[in-house]
């Protein structure tokens, strides 16, 4: 008999599921069987096959799923039992009987024991997918819903921002260039070169706000295109490279100025802060102690700003004072999961004040209090995300070189 282990996170931290490969079984490679039967229950369940793809030498693949009484789905490959998905449907205080509990079987003596996760071997194989803490995001991500591919071959995409006419921008900041990307047509370049633009929003007026690392600079093209600079000194020094920004519904524009777009030397202020920009053009630094300020996104009822720290791997929360100033900063979320690529980075919340950040391996879900829902596994590491389509109800993910997406439940803030 043969055993693998897999990690489940649970909310008191890992458990571990131990799966007898061997009882996977395949009733034919060619159809599709409605029951199974639940050695414990004798009830019958159902297995599902569709097509999955094929390997690099040809081998066509096939992808079961297969579902205990408790509600957990496995979805598995017919090519060395890859295991592609774990499915809780509730886990508040019974984890064991999740999973622990799984006896569903079909007949098929050649199923072997691989397991993988992403970034490991058969890659190519993979689903990418997500996993919870305390499994809440069955009421944000549909069922069997996966990230989805829609445009690749850049350099390093960030700064994602939808335009109420129906098309993305976003920044590929080594190609020193901003594209727009609309369903079913190309993407094509919207402006060239942008400063090595990172981070985009729109203000109040639908204009495109642009945080520029090599112009240090935030800077605002125009509805003719015409491109003016809305900041780039600080008390008479040069910001340092400004990375993201959030607009206010007053038209106040705050943003981050890591060092990330420019050389040690270059630095003049000596800090790394978080500013608020006036609409009529007064700067005003908000906090100077953060390592690496990055992501910014403000609540929906903009009484609360959060700013990640990518050095720190943290995200920070403040109270929004009528003026606009912040205060009673503290810690809201942690990010650090071993050995995952990426890093604290592009926020957005949807409209019942969830966070999502772009961090280690995924994207970040965290309810209003700070607790992880869960994370959307990308295939490459995530830097930013925004909200988009008509309805504000999928996320668009900018993801090193490439640009992804997710259809959601629950709708995002604009």
């Amino acid at each position: 008999m043969l055993t693998k282990i897999i990690t489940v996170f649970t909310a008191m931290g890992m458990s571990l599921l131990l799966v007898n490969v061997d009882s996977y079984q395949l009733v034919s490679p060619e159809q599709s069987y409605p029951t199974a039967n639940n050695y414990q229950t004798k009830e019958n369940k159902s297995i599902t096959k569709i097509k999955f793809g094929q390997t690099k030498d040809g081998q066509k693949v096939d992808l079961y799923s297969l579902t205990n009484t408790n509600g957990l789905v496995a979805k598995i490959t017919n090519y060395g039992a890859t295991l592609t998905e774990l499915h809780l449907p509730e886990n508040s205080g019974k984890l064991d009987d999740d999973t622990q509990y799984f006896t569903d079987s079909v007949n098929q003596p050649n199923f072997p024991s691989i397991i993988l996760n992403p970034g490991e071997t058969y890659r190519h194989l993979m689903v990418y997918k997500f996993y919870t803490k305390q499994n809440n995001l069955g009421e944000i991500i549909p069922p069997n819903t996966q990230i989805q591919k829609v445009a690749g071959g850049f350099k390093f995409t960030e700064g994602p921002v939808w335009h109420p006419d129906g098309f993305l921008l976003f920044s590929d900041i080594p190609a020193n260039t901003i594209y727009k990307w609309q369903p079913e047509q190309k993407t094509e370049i919207f402006r060239q070169p942008s400063g090595n633009a990172n981070g985009n929003t729109l203000d109040r007026s639908g204009r495109l706000v642009t945080a520029e690392h090599s112009n240090r600079r935030l800077s605002l093209t125009q509805k003719d295109g015409k491109i003016v600079t809305l900041a780039s000194h600080y008390q008479g020094k040069r910001l340092n490279s400004p990375n993201d920004l959030a607009v206010k519904s007053d038209g106040s524009i705050y943003f981050t100025d890591p060092p990330y777009g420019i050389k040690s030397e270059q630095e003049e202020l000596g800090f790394y802060g978080v500013y608020r920009l006036a609409p009529d053009g007064k700067l005003t630094l908000l906090v100077d102690d953060f390592v690496r300020p990055n992501g910014i996104v403000f609540s929906p009822d903009e009484t609360k700003l959060y700013v990640n720290d990518s050095q720190r791997g943290h995200i920070r929360v403040f109270d929004v004072k009528p003026d606009g100033m912040l205060e009673n900063g503290k810690l809201f979320a942690e990010l650090k999961p071993p050995s995952k690529e990426g890093a604290a980075d592009g926020m957005k919340v949807d409209i019942q004040g969830n966070v999502y950040s772009t961090g280690p391996g995924g994207v970040w879900i965290f309810d209003p209090s700070g607790n992880l829902l869960g994370i959307i596994e990308t295939p490459e590491a995530p830097a930013n995300l925004a909200w988009g389509d008509s309805d504000y109800q999928t996320l668009y993910i900018t993801a090193r070189n490439s640009l992804y997406r997710i259809r959601l439940k629950i709708k995002g803030m604009r």
